[in-house]
C-alpha cells in the first residue's frame, strides 16, 4: 500500500504540473486534456490450480495461463473429450468456453492463438498452471477479468476549451477512446476503429 500511495502521489503531482503548463499557454494554445486508464484492478485471494484438474501427457494439453484467463490447447479429438470431462470438475464459477463459443461481450475474437478451450475466473480468483510446483500466495491484485466486472472499470476525465465544464457521460467503453480523441483533434478515426466518438456528449 505504501508503494501504491507513492505512485499515486507522483501521478497526481505530474498531472498537476501538466495542467499548470497547459493553463500557462492558454488562450494562445487550445489544448484538450484527456486522462484515461486501460483497466481497473480486482483484489485476489484465491487460486484455481488447473494442473490438478487437467491431466497432462507430454506437451499436450498445454495451459497458457495469464492470471484469470487461460487458453488451453489439446491434440486430437480423444484428448479434447478427455479434457472436456476434466473441466467439469472445476468450480461452478469458472467460465469454460469451447473454441468458437466465446460470447461477443468478451471482445475476444477467435484467432490462431485462441485455445481449444478458453477459461475465465471471476474477480477474486486467478489460475495456476503446470509449472507452479510449489504453493504460492496469489497476487494481491489482478486484471483481465470479464469487461462487465465492476472492478475492471477504468477512468475517463477530460477538460479543455472544446469540453463543457461539468459535463457527465455514461460509462465509457475502451473502444470509444480513440474515435473521441480523433474527433477532438479534427481528424478521421482509423478505418477499422471500433467504437464511436463521445465528443458530442462532452460539448
Amino acid at each position: 500500500l505504501d508503494q501504491l500511495d507513492t505512485t499515486l502521489h507522483v501521478f497526481v503531482a505530474l498531472l498537476a504540473k501538466l495542467r499548470g503548463a497547459i493553463a500557462a499557454m492558454a488562450p494562445a494554445l487550445r489544448v484538450d486534456l484527456v486522462v484515461v486508464s486501460d483497466h481497473g484492478m480486482a483484489a485476489v485471494d484465491r487460486t484455481v490450480d488447473l494442473g490438478k484438474v487437467v491431466p497432462k501427457r507430454g506437451f499436450f494439453p498445454y495451459l497458457a495461463v495469464s492470471g484469470p484467463l487461460c487458453n488451453l490447447y489439446v491434440r486430437g479429438e480423444a484428448q479434447r473429450g478427455e479434457v472436456a470431462r476434466a473441466l467439469k470438475k472445476l468450480p461452478p464459477e469458472i467460465s469454460v468456453y469451447a473454441s468458437g463459443t466465446l460470447p461477443p461481450a468478451l471482445a475476444y475474437p477467435p484467432s490462431p492463438r485462441t485455445g481449444d478451450f478458453v477459461l475465465l475466473c471471476p474477480p477474486g480468483e486467478t489460475f495456476r498452471g503446470y509449472r507452479s510446483r510449489t504453493e504460492r500466495a496469489p497476487p494481491r491484485g489482478m486484471h483481465g477479468y470479464a469487461p462487465s466486472a465492476q472492478d475492471m472499470g477504468g477512468i475517463f476525465f477530460a477538460e479543455g476549451p472544446r469540453i463543457k465544464a461539468g459535463a457527465r457521460i455514461a460509462a465509457v467503453q475502451a473502444q470509444d477512446v480513440a474515435p473521441t480523441l480523433c474527433d477532438l483533434l479534427g481528424i478521421p478515426p482509423p478505418p477499422h476503429a471500433d467504437g464511436h466518438s463521445l465528443a458530442p456528449s462532452l460539448r
